[in-house]
């Protein structure tokens, strides 16, 4: 937050105002994206602490938002659908869960983020000792204990989607027992065990329904 105040100059210098980004934007910003929505999707009263619509300039997330590809919220209407799945993801739990000692998670990019966030879940409510790795790493999992793997997909497209793809096909030739959170629509994964697919978001937040699918997974495990 001091890193915050300084880049925006203190409260004096716009704080809040047109002349910079102020103190709340910045706390805000440094905020996962998420946080807010996610917040407000279970009910929670979330204050909007970053300015939208000041003016002819915009407020400090209208800015941000202009730069192609920079997004700064997630629907909760995703969110509440991914929480509709639960008896789904329940089944899927329940299907691969017991017969598999070893488990691990992996993703890429943002994926990795949920991935290494899944894996702290899972271990509290399982009591396992979870790796989380790169999906195209694999260096902390061992593959030869045939692990049930967590696969984190969403928002990828083209060639890295192909590439998670190989992946998910090596971790079933070694008779792994891969199972791949993905976006709706997508047909890459067939030789994954099974596909848990969520709604199409942005591609920067799209990590947030795979910590989701991965959380709902863990309490129907444990």
């Amino acid at each position: 937050v001091r890193a915050c105040v300084r880049a925006s100059g203190g409260a004096g210098a716009g704080g809040g105002g047109g002349g910079g980004a102020g103190v709340g934007a910045c706390v805000h910003a440094c905020l996962p994206g998420c946080l807010p929505r996610w917040l407000a999707a279970c009910g929670a009263a979330v204050p909007q602490l970053s300015g939208r619509g000041l003016g002819h300039t915009g407020g400090t997330l209208d800015k941000m938002e202009s730069i192609p590809g920079w997004c700064a919220t997630l629907e909760p209407d995703a969110m509440v659908e991914v929480l509709a799945m639960r008896d789904r993801i329940a089944e899927i739990a329940e299907r691969h869960a017991p017969s598999r000692r070893y488990w691990a998670v992996v993703g890429s990019g943002p994926n990795l983020i949920a991935a290494r966030e899944v894996r702290i879940k899972l271990s509290e409510l399982c009591y396992k000792s979870i790796p989380a790795d790169a999906t195209e790493d694999k260096k902390h999992i061992d593959l030869s204990a045939e692990p049930l793997i967590l696969v984190c997909a969403t928002g990828l497209v083209g060639s890295t989607a192909d590439d998670i793809a190989k992946e998910v096909a090596i971790y079933r030739a070694h008779r792994a027992a891969p199972v791949v959170i993905a976006d709706a629509g997508s047909s890459r994964f067939a030789d994954a065990l099974d596909v848990i697919t969520v709604p199409r978001v942005h591609p920067q937040l799209s990590f947030v329904l795979s910590t989701m699918v991965g959380h709902l997974f863990g309490y129907e495990a444990a």
